[in-house]
């Protein structure tokens, strides 16, 4: 039994529910739904099919946006989330709070927006259809296969299709190039929808519904709906027989919203063929739910949880009709498309409309760690982090040496100093054998704040306890002596557990030698805080070519990259940036790096890159060299403020 919602919803296990609204970040339902929608009971059985029971709880929406133009679709990407609507306005956002105005080029309306093959496609008036690669940069695709407007855009499983008047529909594989798979009819078409197994359902004016078993070929259902469609929704996937024993016949349960209140589930009933992974057509069996009597406004949306929205400010929650209620939301405006992101619902309608749930409280960065060889001159190891927000903070910063031969590291570096400097420039602090310093109480303290291991003085470690304002911050780990050896450097945020951390450690990097067994660079992250079950965008990046321009005289040529969870099992791993074999591609990651601002790695494909959800605990980050090669190196792990 799977569940699906926007993109995917599963039961993992017994008990365990995760979905993604993307396909690439996936939240447990206890998270997205528990604290941002409502949480989800395991199973109720209506007629026949399964759906997901929710609480009848209200689900609270805000106001962030609102204008003159009506915005009409919405969907996030690595450029962040992007709503396009009237006279060919385009907003983007970054975080779902600040709203840019972009320029599309065109002046005809544009009614909806997806993502996918890289790129953001809208559609709108005329046939327009528009291509972006960032959500900023717009072109307008040369095509004149239709004059009619387009309702509907979607992409899923390799392929786009758009939906519109007189029953167009238009395919493509890669969003630049389209054709069209049905056209000449009398009615709009709106709704779309899809199964993971393949099979696209549409609908539209006076109830018509098409049916789809690749997005490519389509054929006219007989069966006619009891309301034009105005959106459509899969909620879940039964099969009589499963696909590995060769043919599967099944169905899937689709929600839909329509004119004059009207909303329910459909059955759909097709064949798997398990050979040329197609299906049939598949045909409709029968409206298995029907809304509370009707109201007085056309339903136009239903998010992932099943909650239908509408003209009017209208909403309709709860999966079933004895826990349905209908709810005004904090708006007049009609609602015309929503979207799952960032653990919130966004919903988007007239007067430049744009609602949002409370977002989930995010993770922080609680420690970061880097341990490598430290030498002399440009191979010292020198760590670096940005401190976020808007008040003070306090912090422990280490330089481990002796103390690692504790932990099996041979070769260690007996002598550390830390020199901190705020920015490249300005000496706070410096210290040597953390006992010997005036602050040595400060760092017995600390330590017995993060309940950590006390250090043995005679191991002359350096450590110090600073408070810092927000500001970019470098920590230069090196010998007293002109010694050389391995060294651990590591920053904890001090802020007790519970208090705000608006201001926390939100970009780390160390640089530093990499060569041979021991020498490789090994960085590490804690993730702690936020709400249950949230996780911390971020992007990991591994640099050596990159640094020649930086005077950097011997960069490792070939840096290659590896996430690790904290026991030990690879989470990931990336060696040329822009071959990813992950969640993201090539063009995806530059895009994210282009949107926060990082340096460019074009022109340096040899360096490494990983997007990546982590999860709250511990995580390793290992540098080494692809080719057996050595030189200096530069490991970054950036806070994602992203909406995806």
């Amino acid at each position: 039994m799977k569940y699906f919602s926007g993109g995917v919803r599963r039961f993992r296990g017994a008990f365990s529910v995760v979905f993604s609204a993307n396909d690439r970040v996936w939240i447990t339902a206890a998270s997205a739904l528990g604290r941002v929608r409502r949480a989800f009971q395991l199973l109720t059985f209506v007629g026949c099919v399964f759906l997901p029971a929710i609480a009848s709880a209200q689900v609270q929406f805000f106001p962030v946006h609102s204008g003159t133009e009506d915005l009409w679709g919405v969907i996030s990407g690595p450029g962040g989330l992007v709503t396009v609507g009237a006279n060919g306005s385009i907003l983007q956002s970054l975080d779902g709070k600040s709203w840019n105005r972009q320029n599309s080029g065109t002046t005809e309306w544009l009614l909806s927006v997806t993502y996918g093959k890289d790129h953001y496609i809208a559609v709108g008036d005329h046939g327009t259809i528009l291509s972006s690669i960032d959500g900023s940069a717009w072109s307008r695709i040369a095509g004149g296969l239709t004059n009619q407007r387009l309702n509907r855009v979607a992409f899923q499983k390799g392929t786009f299709v758009a939906v519109g008047e007189a029953e167009t529909i238009l395919t493509s594989a890669d969003g630049q190039t389209w054709k069209i798979a049905n056209q000449g009819g009398t009615h709009w078409l709106r709704g779309l929808a899809f199964s993971t197994y393949g099979q696209w359902i549409a609908g539209g004016e006076g109830g018509v519904i098409y049916l789809s078993p690749d997005g490519l070929s389509w054929k006219k259902n007989s069966f006619v709906a009891p309301t034009a469609i105005e959106a459509f929704q899969e909620l879940s996937e039964f099969f009589y027989t499963p696909p590995s024993a060769g043919d599967a016949a099944g169905y899937y349960s689709v929600g839909y919203a329509g004119a004059y209140g009207k909303s329910g589930v459909l059955s759909v009933s097709f064949i798997l063929h398990a050979e040329s992974i197609a299906t049939e057509y598949g045909r409709i069996d029968q409206v298995i739910d029907e809304s509370l009597a009707p109201i007085d406004s056309d339903l136009r949306v239903i998010d992932h949880g099943f909650s239908v929205f509408g003209d009017h400010g209208v909403s309709i929650q709860g999966a079933i009709p004895s826990e349905r209620h209908v709810y005004s939301l904090p708006t007049s405006s009609n609602i015309y498309d929503s979207v799952f992101a960032g653990g919130s619902t966004f919903l988007v309608g007239s007067q430049g409309t744009i609602l949002r749930t409370t977002p989930p409280d995010e993770p922080i960065f609680s420690n970061i760690s880097t341990r490598g060889y430290v030498g002399t001159g440009e191979q010292v190891l020198i760590a670096g982090t940005i401190v976020t927000g808007n008040k003070p903070m306090r912090i422990l910063v280490r330089a481990l040496g002796q103390t690692l031969r504790d932990y099996g590291v041979n070769n260690v570096l007996s002598d550390p100093v830390i020199e901190a400097r705020n920015g490249p420039n300005e000496l706070l602090a410096t210290s040597g054998p953390w006992a010997e310093s005036a602050g040595a109480d400060d760092v017995v303290e600390a330590l017995t704040e993060l309940g950590a291991k006390p250090l043995d003085p005679a191991k002359k470690d350096a450590a110090l306890v600073l408070t810092v304002s927000p500001g970019a911050y470098t920590f230069i780990v090196k010998s007293r002596s002109d010694k050389k050896g391995i060294a651990l450097v590591d920053i904890f945020d001090l802020t007790p557990p519970g208090d705000d951390h608006s201001t926390h450690l939100s970009n780390v990097s160390t640089r530093g030698f990499v060569g041979p067994g021991e020498q490789v660079l090994i960085a590490g992250v804690i993730v702690s805080g936020g709400s249950p079950h949230s996780v911390k965008q971020t992007m990991l990046r591994g640099l050596g070519p990159r640094l020649a321009p930086y005077g950097i005289a011997q960069p490792l040529a070939d840096p290659n990259l590896v996430l690790h969870y904290g026991n030990g099992g690879e989470e990931a791993k990336n060696d040329n940036w822009k071959s990813q074999s992950g969640f993201w591609s090539g063009v995806e990651t530059a895009t994210i790096m282009n949107s926060h601002h990082l340096s460019s790695l074009e022109g340096y494909e040899k360096d490494s890159a990983i997007v990546r959800a982590l999860m709250p605990g511990a995580h390793t980050i290992v540098i080494s060299s692809a080719n057996g090669g050595t030189g200096t190196a530069l490991v970054e792990a950036y806070e994602l403020n992203i909406i995806y």
